[in-house]
């Protein structure tokens, strides 16, 4: 036993130590403003590219470490993209100038190769986001799918769970709550009864609109939705008043059926248990891979 542990300990410290080798940094320049985005690069053909964008405070690396998406998809011939984006609760003018920056520079390096957009928390609801936009204005290039693992979708909806923690709960769910409320206020000039439009306009998703708010782009976009609603969990260890609404999950449900009722027939709401709450674990590496193969 102990002869085949330290085959698989091998083994993986050699393909980390693979991607780790492969691992490329870039800094971009438009109108006099740099962003850096990381990659990894297979040798030989290249299927096409996937670019992951991270939850706050995550680095490229740790991505590499959750579940091995990265190492399966750079071992079929997929580029893996995780760019610097802000780490905010939805896509501002810093993000989508700076994934469009990118896009244009791997179109022109690779060609129309088949585009993936996935993230993981605020990295899920910026990757949906610059979906929506990109369907918008006619701009879809090749995106061929969208997954993303528990993101904030719904602003309103968002803020509210926000109001909700820091009259509830202590600690870090009070702290987060002041956090949420706060930089949500700054960016959009007050709260969501003032400023409703700020709201719904950066929102990927408002179920308080009849057409899902800009929700309506994705309509026609293959996509996995990711969650693990584990509520007990959350009131165990956080708080013991955190309500389902309180969860990501919330919208991600309403997006499923949203969609599902617009005709979206590829829209998948997957979730899971044991997993880990709020973690890139979620997600099946092999099962998602295989989805992304068939799509491309």
């Amino acid at each position: 036993m102990k002869t085949i542990l330290l085959i698989i300990s091998v083994c993986f410290l050699s393909a980390n130590l693979l991607l780790a080798q492969s691992l490329k940094s870039v800094t971009l320049k438009t109108n006099g403003t740099s962003y850096t985005y990381h990659y990894i690069e297979p040798s030989g053909d290249k299927k096409g590219v996937v670019i992951l964008l991270p939850g706050s405070g995550e680095k490229f690396k740790n991505i590499l470490k959750y579940g091995g998406l990265a190492k399966e998809l750079f071992n079929n011939g997929f580029v893996v993209i995780v760019p610097e984006v802000h780490t905010l609760l939805y896509a501002d003018s810093f993000s989508i100038i700076l994934l469009d920056a990118l896009l244009q520079s791997k179109v022109k390096e690779y060609g129309e190769k088949p585009l993936f957009l996935g993230g993981f928390s605020s990295g899920g609801a910026i990757a949906a986001r610059y979906a929506e936009l990109l369907s918008a204005t006619n701009t879809l290039m090749n995106l061929k799918g969208l997954f993303v693992v528990d993101p904030p979708l719904d602003l309103q909806r968002v803020y509210a769970a926000g109001k909700h923690r820091l009259q509830s709960c202590d600690g870090i769910m009070k702290q987060e709550g002041i956090r949420i409320t706060n930089d949500l206020e700054k960016a959009f000039g007050g709260p969501p009864d003032q400023r409703a439009g700020e709201y719904i306009s950066h929102s990927a998703f408002t179920a308080s609109m009849p057409d899902g708010g800009n929700a309506k782009y994705l309509v026609n976009i293959p996509i996995r939705l990711y969650s693990e609603p584990d509520l007990d969990f959350v009131r165990k260890t956080y708080c013991n008043q955190m309500e389902m609404n309180d969860l990501n999950a919330t919208d991600l449900e309403a997006l499923h059926q949203y969609l599902t009722d617009q005709g979206n027939q590829q829209c998948e709401y997957i979730t899971t248990k044991g997993r880990g709450f709020h973690s890139w674990n979620i997600i099946e590496p092999n099962n998602l891979l295989a989805w992304i193969l068939k799509l491309s």
